[in-house]
């Protein structure tokens, strides 16, 4: 079987404004394969109208041979009337292939005939094929004791003629034959092989004794049609045969539905020339919770009603165990004034999330009863191998946690969060202690000189820290703009007294309005200081 790639597009709802129509073929037996918060999986069966079909009478696999035991040329064919195919609703389905069953070698030249029912008319006319309307290369060589397909072409008035493929519709006003002319065996390793029956008599055992003549168009002439039994009584099976059909209806896609609302289109992988007759579609990750779907057949004059309903109920799992690294448990960090603007490094193991979410990691630091906490996005500037990393200037522990000692113990602790659900890190917290021998308070900390700080954390989703030193009292303007310099909001604008200041942006604009992920600037003036940095806000 051959199978194609399916394909998903995600949709509006809007653009799937079609009616539904009894007439058009649903999908059938829709299934939930996966329903894990990574990944929702349905698998469902192509529609009966739109899958190839095989028309035969056989019962079971062919499990002999039958032939003439004289090795005369000979036509087997099977017949099916046009009420039968009317029963079936074959009408306007393509004869695309034919199929056969050897049992021994020999050669195969197949056959599909139209008779229009008159009695004139009811049976092949294998000398002149005037009633023939599609024919195929002579197979030489099958594959024996297995089925061999044969494509079916327009007949033209040469028997091998393959230059169009073919184009003829089921029409249930006529009859259809189909079959071979077997020449080139040897008897009694009969050629073509035969089910256990019962045979469907008149139907799928017809056959015709033939004898070689280059003066008509099969280069045979036809002793007449009888049926095996009429042959031998005891051989009552069907040859065999099958006749493959196709829609000729145009399905176009496979709308999926989630609670009622179209979230994604199919391409059908069965397109009506493959021999398949299942589908999949993987939607990805879906929210958790309670869910129903259900699958419409699509086609150029509507769509179809709904397959059957299934649903599932999608549960998150918790980000996995991970672990502190560093500062290893009673590490001491020693700083001079020279020193205050080395950093201290966070690390800690990266948590596994089993549904495969980015994860949010919550740094929190605290000296005392004052805790200072920021949101990490796992992405590439945090993440080293499976470790995570951030660096916290000296400066700004001093600052956010409010030190006025020369000796400070330090806890911190992490947690991570896939957006559902948190998990606390397997330690719970570390301590590590801070000597500033030069701090003898916070009040004569000051700074020397203009300074703008990095942000932190950058990138940064959803908000982050904004900080500057004065040295002086001044008119401070602290502004956000886009890379074509447009200013998106202002944070501060006014006279501050000097020291470290520090103020959050959660990625608004001034009127309040979320802005889209990308790079932004964030720009100082204060006094005759100016400086820019480059910020990326991560979605």
């Amino acid at each position: 079987m051959r199978f194609k790639k399916f394909l998903i597009s995600i949709i509006l709802v809007k653009t799937i404004q079609i009616s539904f129509s009894q007439d058009m073929y649903a999908p059938l037996n829709l299934e939930i394969t996966d329903s894990s918060l990574a990944n929702t999986g349905l698998s469902w069966e192509t529609p009966e109208a739109f899958r190839i079909e095989s028309i035969t009478h056989l019962n079971a696999t062919p499990f002999t041979g039958v032939g003439n035991a004289d090795n005369s040329p000979v036509a087997y064919f099977q017949r099916f009337s046009g009420q039968m195919l009317s029963a079936d609703q074959q009408h306007g389905k393509i004869i695309e292939s034919i199929r056969f069953y050897a049992f021994y070698q020999g050669s195969f030249q197949p056959l599909v005939f139209m008779t229009s029912g008159i009695e004139s008319d009811t049976i092949p006319d294998i000398a002149n094929l005037s009633n023939c309307v599609l024919s195929g290369p002579k197979i030489t060589n099958p594959n024996t004791f297995q089925w061999n397909d044969v494509n079916l072409f327009n007949y033209s008035g040469t028997i091998e003629d393959t230059s169009q493929a073919s184009t003829v519709t089921i029409d249930t006003t006529m009859d259809v034959w189909f079959g071979f002319i077997i020449s080139d065996y040897v008897a009694p390793q009969f050629a073509m092989g035969v089910d256990n029956g019962p045979a469907v008599d008149g139907y799928g055992n017809m056959m015709s004794v033939l004898v070689a003549n280059n003066n008509t168009n099969s280069g045979y002439l036809s002793f007449g049609w009888s049926t095996l039994i009429e042959n031998n009584p005891d051989l009552t099976f069907n040859w065999g045969i099958e006749l493959n059909l196709i829609s000729n209806n145009s399905l176009n896609f496979y709308a999926v539905y989630e609670d009622n609302i179209a979230i994604s289109t199919v391409t059908p992988a069965c397109d009506g020339s493959e021999y398949c007759t299942s589908e999949s579609a993987a939607l990805g990750p879906r929210p958790v919770g309670f869910h129903e779907y259900y699958i419409t057949s699509v086609y150029n004059d509507g769509e179809s009603i709904a397959s059957n309903i299934v649903s599932t109920t999608i549960s998150n799992s918790p980000p996995g165990n991970f672990n502190l690294v560093e500062p290893d448990e009673g590490d001491i960090y020693q700083f001079s004034e020279n020193e205050i603007n080395e950093s201290i490094r966070f690390i800690w193991r990266d948590a596994i999330d089993p549904d495969e979410h980015v994860l949010n990691y919550n740094l929190e630091i605290c000296r005392e009863n004052v805790c200072w906490d920021t949101t990490l996005t796992q992405n590439e500037d945090l993440l080293v191998g499976s470790f995570c990393r951030f660096d916290i200037h000296v400066q700004d522990l001093i600052h956010n946690l409010n030190i006025e000692d020369n000796q400070n113990t330090i806890i911190w602790s992490v947690l991570a969060s896939d957006g559902y659900d948190t998990t606390e890190v397997d330690d719970g917290f570390g301590t590590f202690s801070i000597n500033l021998d030069f701090l003898e308070s916070y009040e004569n900390f000051n700074p020397t000189d203009f300074q703008l700080v990095n942000a932190y954390p950058n990138p940064f989703n959803p908000s982050t820290t904004l900080s500057y030193y004065l040295p002086y009292n001044a008119s401070v303007r602290l502004v956000i703009h886009d890379i074509v310099g447009n200013v998106i909001t202002n944070l501060v604008n006014e006279y501050e007294s000097q020291g470290y200041k520090s103020v959050q942006w959660n990625a608004t604009n001034n009127e309040g309005q979320s802005v889209s992920a990308g790079i932004y600037f964030y720009s100082i003036e204060a006094g005759d200081f100016r400086q820019t940095k480059k910020i990326i806000l991560l979605k």
